[in-house]
């Protein structure tokens, strides 16, 4: 059981935050292969398939955020799936090897990292992008998005630093896999219960 931490270990943390930025942030084009195989092995590990009675969602490639929108509608009503969640047997499996006090004061300190690093204007070049088109008032879709994103990089980043620097183990090696492929490969995406958007990088950029 992890009770504590050095000041060591605590200093590493905004460095595996900046790690997974710099992974989701990529500007590097997407690979469509890639992207469609992490996206159907993270429907199937969820569990979609038997929820819905599908074996696989349409993937919808766009080429801005903007035309997503447009396919949605700016006001869609439609609610996203989380394939994040999939990653949820991986948490639990690693926050059982802390004291709970530990584990809650880790997630508060992350999430404090990351609203600094967003008050210092260090945002992801896509959601500049999206700034610039639409100002402060987004879309529904766009919001939906940038959560599910922030989400996914602070959970890949706590976990990695949990299983690199502290040890931690865990018996799930395809769902940590998958989680980490969609942070790499496709991090803006929505899913819904028969089809994924997912939105080119602004490569132009």
């Amino acid at each position: 059981m992890i009770a504590e931490l050095t000041p060591e270990q605590l200093m590493l943390l905004p460095a595996y935050r900046s790690k997974w930025q710099q992974r989701a942030f990529s500007l590097e084009s997407l690979h469509h292969p890639t992207v469609t195989n992490t996206i159907n092995t993270a429907y199937r590990l969820y569990g979609y398939s038997e929820l819905y009675g599908y074996s696989e969602p349409t993937l919808l490639f766009f080429d801005s955020v903007r035309q997503a929108v447009e396919h949605l509608g700016v006001s869609s009503s439609q609610t996203p799936l989380n394939l994040v969640m999939l990653v949820n047997p991986v948490i639990e499996q690693v926050r059982s090897q802390f004291a709970p006090l530990l584990w809650t004061k880790l997630w508060r300190r992350l999430g404090k990292i990351y609203a600094n690093e967003m008050g210092t204007m260090t945002a992801d070049p896509l959601f500049a992008m999206v700034r610039e088109q639409y100002g402060r008032t987004l879309p529904d879709p766009i919001k939906r998005a940038i959560e599910l994103n922030s989400s996914m990089i602070s959970d890949g980043a706590l976990l990695d630093f949990c299983i690199t620097v502290l040890g931690c183990t865990h018996t799930e090696p395809e769902r940590w896999q998958t989680f980490t492929a969609l942070i790499e490969h496709c991090p803006w995406h929505l899913a819904f219960a028969d089809f994924c958007i997912v939105c080119e990088r602004p490569i132009w950029m």
